[in-house]
């Protein structure tokens, strides 16, 4: 399990989003933002299987 949380982390941090190059320092804005991500990336694992499964 943790090698899965090691890629969404990776995912989050350099290989895509870059999310610690926002520049954010509310808290709030912060959450607010990890939280969009968090759902971008649950979309593209989605689309990925989606993709796989068509074929």
């Amino acid at each position: 399990m943790s090698f899965r949380i090691e890629t969404l982390f990776s995912d989050i941090k350099g290989r895509g989003f870059n999310v610690h190059k926002s520049g954010l320092k509310c808290p709030e804005r912060v959450s607010r933002l990890l939280i969009a991500v968090a759902l971008a990336y649950i979309w593209m694992i989605y689309l990925g299987e989606y993709a796989l499964q068509q074929s």
